[in-house]
């Protein structure tokens, strides 16, 4: 099975990407990722997700497939540069 990593958990993410990846579950491995350990468990929790991560460290660590990039524009590259 894939493992596919989703770093950013903001409005964008909760409101039209966790409901659809929380419907494939059976397809694929979700890995969140977010700095707020918080928000990461109880989204996990709400979606039924098992993964979470709280660094670009821990998701490449874990060996991702993909990664949705969900965080503020500015940061792409230094996450790309960090994870790749």
């Amino acid at each position: 099975m894939l493992k596919i990593g989703v770093m950013g958990l903001g409005n964008i993410a909760q409101k039209a990407y966790l409901p659809v990846m929380a419907g494939m579950q059976d397809e694929y491995d979700w890995y969140l990722c977010t700095r707020n350990a918080e928000k990461g468990h109880a989204l996990a929790a709400k979606y039924g997700f098992t993964n979470v991560f709280q660094t670009v460290d821990q998701l490449v660590a874990a060996g991702m497939d993909a990664v949705f990039v969900h965080t503020p524009t500015t940061t792409h590259p230094q996450i790309l540069r960090q994870g790749y």
